[in-house]
């Protein structure tokens, strides 16, 4: 067994000798609706996840019998909330508006010339992409000064569905939170002020994920569907940073890529993040200052 902890309460766990547990029974340890997402943490890191059929599964690692363990979930889709007229309705997506949507959010999404990587359109005249997507234009060397260099590096980008070429240069970047804001250089407009909409994810909201092609099968973007399975809140600096993990991890080539809800609001994309690595993605209140 495994001590699993979650809303206050621990509870023993009977596990397969495997050292797998799966979401149904994690579920209904702690008596939760069927459809709940669940996420598991030993020592604050996520538990890798695979998906078998109909459910998921958790590998603990090794010396798991007898381990603690930490169960979250969203509060708001418990099996018995201690109020229900607190319970916020979520928005949804028609079925068959769905390949519609993914098509309006391609456009925010330009491919980083000589890497696989992404940036997204963010602002009239912003990017948002990862500093290692980016980090090879700027030059490097004992004599060079590190501010000049990315003062003077110059981006090139290629619209994903277009094949429209741009310019940029690097707004603001920071190489520990692994983010940079990219500004175009010709005064042409990526977006209309207002076209997108900027929102904190919630835990267990359904996403896409857009990101550069891996391989040559005509798709001009590769879009995966997934979950928010966990937000953790925190500090760098004096920039509040909320890290988002989801279900759906991304392929190579959707580092800098959009992540929009599965919604839009008022007929409007709305942008959860971008991705960073794997199945990190980050949204950091700087994206909505850059509009």
């Amino acid at each position: 067994f495994i001590v699993v902890h979650g809303n206050g309460k621990d509870v023993k766990v009977t596990v397969e000798n495997s050292g797998v547990i799966s979401e149904d029974t994690l579920r209904h340890a702690f008596l939760l609706e069927k459809n709940v997402p669940v996420g598991l943490f030993r020592n604050e890191i996520a538990l890798k996840s695979h998906r078998k059929r109909d459910n998921s599964f958790f590998d603990l690692g090794e010396e798991w019998k007898g381990a603690e363990f930490k169960m979250m979930w969203n509060e708001e889709r418990r099996s018995r909330p201690a109020n229900p007229m607190a319970i916020e309705s979520r928005p949804t997506t028609p079925f068959d508006q769905a390949d519609e949507i993914v098509e309006s959010m391609k456009k925010y999404v330009y491919k980083v010339d000589g890497i696989l990587a992404c940036a997204t359109a963010v602002g009239v005249n912003i990017l948002a992409s990862c500093y290692h997507c980016i980090k090879h234009c700027v030059a490097t060397g004992p004599s060079l000064h590190e501010i000049n260099c990315h003062r003077e590096a110059v981006i090139d980008l290629t619209h994903a569905v277009t094949g429209r070429k741009i310019k940029a240069k690097i707004l603001v970047y920071s190489i520990e939170k692994d983010v940079a804001l990219l500004q175009t250089i010709e005064e042409e407009k990526l977006i209309v002020d207002g076209e997108i909409t900027f929102k904190d994810a919630w835990f267990g909201q359904p996403y896409y994920l857009l990101g550069t092609p891996i391989s040559d099968d005509g798709n001009p973007l590769q879009v995966i569907s997934g979950r928010i399975s966990s937000i953790l809140q925190h500090t760098l600096t004096t920039t509040y940073v909320n890290s988002l993990h989801g279900y759906g991890s991304a392929h190579p080539g959707a580092s800098g890529g959009p992540v929009f809800a599965h919604y839009l609001t008022n007929g409007k994309p709305t942008l959860l993040g971008i991705v960073i690595s794997e199945q990190n993605i980050t949204h950091e209140n700087i994206l909505e200052k850059a509009k």
